[in-house]
């Protein structure tokens, strides 16, 4: 299945917000636990 180069491209982006968001909830959580 073909796949929109820029759609792919917003994909990997809101992906990485994703990724970028729980890390950052990870890390102050672990701050805050510590």
């Amino acid at each position: 299945v073909p796949v929109d180069p820029l759609e792919w491209q917003i994909s990997q982006e809101t992906a990485n917000g994703v990724a970028a968001c729980l890390a950052n909830t990870v890390g102050a959580a672990e701050s805050v636990l510590r």
